[in-house]
């Protein structure tokens, strides 16, 4: 027996069944983010409606010349521009669907197209260790429900 906890987000807590929650703990989690002028025009490309507010006192730590741009090989950008470039693709791509519709496109991607890669090999060496009583059976459906929920 280990003595590991359960725990999720307060979002998926209230979504779970509530048979279920006495041996799961609710975690708050709170994003902050210390350059706000850098991330709005970001959300406004995605049109989100979101507010931004700088929840910090304290100013940006001053940037490192070393880490300018023009430091960083030629290889590496490419990489993040085409990074960033599929990131906008798929994100284009939901918004031309319904909330709903678009968490049920994702929950689906997660199950059937990233469940059974090796992107879960953490989660189940994890499980098997959390749940040594569990069959493989068992801990295959844990793994195609948390990607149907982390995509959903």
């Amino acid at each position: 027996m280990t003595n590991a906890l359960l725990v999720t987000t307060e979002k998926d807590f209230i979504r779970l069944d509530p048979a279920a929650r006495h041996s799961i703990i609710p975690v708050p989690v709170h994003a902050v983010f210390t350059d706000v002028a850098a991330l709005t025009p970001l959300l406004d490309r995605l049109g989100s409606r979101a507010e931004c507010r700088n929840m910090t006192t304290e100013p940006a730590p001053a940037k490192n010349p070393s880490q300018d741009a023009t430091a960083v090989p030629l290889g590496r950008r490419l990489r993040h521009y085409l990074e960033a470039a599929g990131f906008f693709l798929v994100m284009g791509f939901f918004r031309l669907f319904s909330i709903d519709r678009a968490s049920a496109i994702g929950a689906w991607i997660g199950r059937n197209l990233v469940a059974p890669t090796p992107l879960s090999r953490r989660a189940i060496a994890n499980l098997r260790q959390a749940f040594p009583e569990k069959n493989e059976g068992a801990i295959g459906a844990i793994i195609i429900a948390m990607w149907d929920n982390l995509a959903a």
